[in-house]
């Protein structure tokens, strides 16, 4: 029979002593997998075989979803959540104890880094609004912070840039981690929009922002999140390890998007962002185009500021840019 509610509404799991070995522990992982895949019974055959092998991490990440009220929550909508640690996050490299601990480490900080009402807005609402920046009234564009969708590999969390109504013109999904000196934000996606008109779309949303890729926008509105949260450090995956299979299929370097704000890899692979970004100085610019760099510089402003007004729980106003 497959179940209809959740299997990680019960606390009698929390009282489990020896899961591998416990009857009613097994009887609990053919529900799950049937939960997970209510109509593939493939799927739901290797989903158990996976938590037989890894059964002490399952078991422990089973045992956070049980007792916490958020991913007991999340887990209604997000069934992809169950199977997280059995397959590659973040980065292509990690082992399942790294992703398991990163994965329990991202909801921890998260519940005690946010306010209740704004995890309300993130995680079960539309999203937390971050900016809403107007060029005039056809051009509109907001920046929303999120969950990420169900499967993704990429993080937990993803600051989108998108029009009213509208899909993503560009997006960042990120991780919140622990460091030896308090918290790093760890992104291991940037990413355009889909489609067969992705292109049109991102060329006549640069339009719109005088030159600036919705790229670079979305991410200085993580920069600003990422001060605001007080991060010791923006690190950012390099192409080399970076989650998906299919690398030469890839459309964005992120070696080359880094490398260009500045970013450095450190020991582990990874590129180290400044948390501020150094932009292009006056009497660097040619003359005919410093009215063109004032206005993106404006736009990155807006984002930044608004992101830290409504990050820090205040309102905040439209922010009107004029072309």
């Amino acid at each position: 029979m497959i179940p209809k509610l959740s299997p990680f509404h019960t606390s009698q799991y929390m009282n489990f002593d020896k899961p591998f070995v416990n009857k009613e522990y097994l009887k609990f992982l053919i529900e799950v997998a049937c939960y997970r895949h209510p109509t593939n019974t493939k799927k739901r055959f290797k989903l158990l075989l996976r938590s037989l092998f890894w059964f002490r991490q399952t078991a422990e990440w089973y045992r956070h979803i049980v007792c916490s009220p958020l991913l007991s929550a999340l887990v209604l909508t997000h069934r992809g959540l169950v199977e997280k640690p059995h397959k590659r996050y973040l980065r292509m490299d990690y082992s399942i104890d790294e992703r398991l601990h990163k994965l329990v480490d991202h909801y921890s900080i998260f519940t005690s880094h946010f306010d209740t009402h704004l995890i309300g807005q993130i995680v079960f609402g539309n999203g937390l609004a971050l900016a809403r920046i107007e060029i005039s009234p056809e051009e509109v564009f907001e920046l929303t912070l999120s969950v990420v969708e169900d499967e993704c590999k990429e993080g937990e969390l993803a600051i989108r840039l998108h029009r009213p109504k509208g899909s993503d013109l560009a997006i960042v999904r990120f991780s919140l981690l622990p460091s030896k000196n308090g918290l790093n934000l760890y992104i291991a996606a940037i990413q355009g929009p889909k489609g067969i008109d992705s292109k049109e779309k991102v060329k006549g949303a640069c339009k719109a922002l005088s030159g600036l890729s919705p790229n670079r926008l979305v991410l200085e509105s993580c920069l600003a999140l990422a001060n605001h949260l007080q991060v010791d450090q923006l690190l950012v995956v390099s192409d080399r390890l970076q989650v998906f299979k299919n690398k030469h299929n890839m459309h964005f370097s992120y070696d080359a998007f880094c490398s260009e704000l500045g970013g450095e890899v450190n020991q582990h692979g990874d590129y180290l962002l400044p948390l501020f970004i150094e932009r292009k100085k006056w009497e660097d610019t040619p003359c005919k185009r410093r009215a063109k760099y004032k206005r993106q510089h404006a736009l990155l402003d807006a984002a930044y500021k608004s992101t830290q007004l409504m990050a820090g729980h205040r309102v905040a106003d439209s922010v009107l840019i004029a072309s």
